[in-house]
């Protein structure tokens, strides 16, 4: 699903808060291949928002939109929950407890450093 050309027109914003995010993996210490592994399904998320939910902000993204996405995945046989993993551990929140995303910004990591950035 990767795609260069793609990933030039994601979001703007999910693009600048996505490499905060690699700045903050790093100051993590985690290894240099889990940061790769975390960047290639992120990308692949960001790459279906692009084309299928109208190049949505990590911080528009609500339960219902990771849900078509998570459901997507599963029917091209991927592991769902390593999925879930990498895309909500970002978003600091349980997948199951909140409505919308974006009404959580203290427990949002997008929605976090995008206040930052304002």
């Amino acid at each position: 699903m990767y795609d260069k050309d793609k990933l030039e027109h994601i979001n703007p914003e999910t693009l600048k808060l996505f490499n905060k995010y690699l700045i903050d993996m790093s100051i993590r210490d985690l290894s240099a291949n889990t940061i790769e592994a975390y960047k290639s399904d992120l990308y692949q998320w960001f790459i279906y928002m692009h084309d299928n939910q109208f190049n949505l902000s990590v911080t528009e993204a609500t339960d219902e939109d990771l849900e078509e996405y998570f459901y997507w995945r599963k029917q091209q046989g991927n592991n769902v929950n390593r999925q879930r993993r990498v895309i909500l551990f970002p978003l600091s929140i349980n997948f199951s407890e909140t409505k919308n995303l974006s009404k959580n910004p203290q427990q949002n990591f997008w929605n976090a450093q995008n206040k930052v950035c304002l």
